[in-house]
């Protein structure tokens, strides 16, 4: 798996950078421009345990006095998605997109599937941060916010 993860970062040409190097993790970082701003991205491959996990970290702190808010907009994200989650840090304001996966090391992932997830969990990140920036900046409801993001219409605002 972790000749995929690296033949296809290569293949897309992704510059990154190894964090982490030991027999049982490899921790890669890089960043990517997102239609949404900027975002440092993580790809944690744990290798006994066949898992990859991918956190995307938007350049944004959160203001403590808009942190409960977020965080009901990120529970109200995660009640939609299918995959992945939203998270705030309630202490420092970081926001953070993961999404992981498990393989079976007898059928390693093709670099297609592991673009996919990859591309997927920033993605998630670029759709919703929308909300997120207007629920902090914008003093929007985080159900209303959540709503514009998926392209719903909310009755509440007839």
């Amino acid at each position: 798996m972790q000749n995929t993860i690296i033949n296809s970062l290569n293949g897309e040409n992704l510059n990154f950078r190894y964090l982490k190097e030991e027999p049982g993790q490899v921790i890669v970082h890089m960043g990517m421009r997102m239609n949404t701003g900027s975002a440092d991205i993580y790809i944690d491959h744990r290798i006994k345990a066949h898992q990859v996990i991918i956190i995307a970290i938007p350049a944004l702190i959160i203001p403590e006095n808009m942190r409960k808010k977020v965080a009901e907009y990120v529970n109200l994200a995660n009640n939609r998605l299918i995959l992945g989650n939203l998270e705030v840090n309630m202490i420092n304001g970081e926001v953070r997109c993961r999404y992981a996966f498990v393989y079976d090391p007898a059928f390693p992932l093709s670099k297609k599937i592991f673009l996919r997830n990859l591309y997927t969990c920033i993605q998630m990140l670029d759709d919703l941060l929308p909300g997120i920036m207007t629920v902090t900046y914008g003093h929007i409801e985080p159900d209303i916010a959540l709503d514009q993001c998926m392209d719903i219409v909310n009755p509440r605002l007839n």
